[in-house]
């Protein structure tokens, strides 16, 4: 069966490769999860603390927020740079009247 999704298996203790994997099309990401890093068990030593899970969501959030296409134009807020540095930015005919 194929399928459309593409997935991460992150066996590793880092909360940015899910972010990365993310940027690149991953759409499912599988972590492991404890409460306590010396408990026993082969993937404890790997998995992620509450705390570290919640970065790992968050960095992922980020990724996200920063993929999105905001367009070419110049935003409003920076209008006033822009006019101050006339000549850096061409055309001028996007400055609004």
């Amino acid at each position: 069966t194929l399928h459309k999704k593409v997935g991460l298996s992150d066996h590793t203790s880092s909360t940015l490769v899910p972010s990365i994997s993310v940027s690149m099309g991953a759409s499912v990401i599988e972590k492991h999860f404890t409460t306590d890093n010396s408990l026993p068990g082969r993937d404890n030593k790997f998995a992620l603390t509450p705390f570290r899970f919640k970065e790992m969501v968050d960095n992922i959030k980020d990724t996200e927020e920063a993929l999105v296409f905001k367009g070419l134009n110049f935003q409003k807020s920076e209008k006033e740079v822009i006019s101050k540095y006339r000549g850096r930015w061409e055309p001028t005919d996007y400055l609004e009247k």
